[in-house]
């Protein structure tokens, strides 16, 4: 999937989809900052920010991702090989 169509996929997501996506990109961040925490020797901040990292990666909560094409952009059925707007194979 081309950066553009990842940028269009994530715009078309619900308001909450996009809560849970934000949640889990910061999850890695939290987590690294908690390795160079462990790394520094800044014990409250790596025991804080692996907690919190650890506790975003582990969060049971799944995404309905849509199936989008990848040249248009354009939402289709789970269902569909085949674009209808542009006529691109789906994977």
């Amino acid at each position: 999937m081309s950066r553009k169509a990842e940028i269009r996929l994530i715009k078309q997501l619900p308001k909450v989809q996009k809560l849970i996506l934000i949640s889990k990109v910061s999850a890695v961040v939290l987590f690294a900052i908690g390795l160079e925490g462990l790394f520094i020797g800044n014990w409250w901040m790596a025991g804080g920010f692996l907690f919190l990292g650890l506790l975003f990666t582990i969060w049971p909560i799944k995404m309905k991702m849509p199936n989008v094409c990848p040249k248009c952009g354009n939402v289709v059925e789970a269902d569909q090989t085949v674009c209808d707007k542009c006529g691109v194979a789906l994977m």
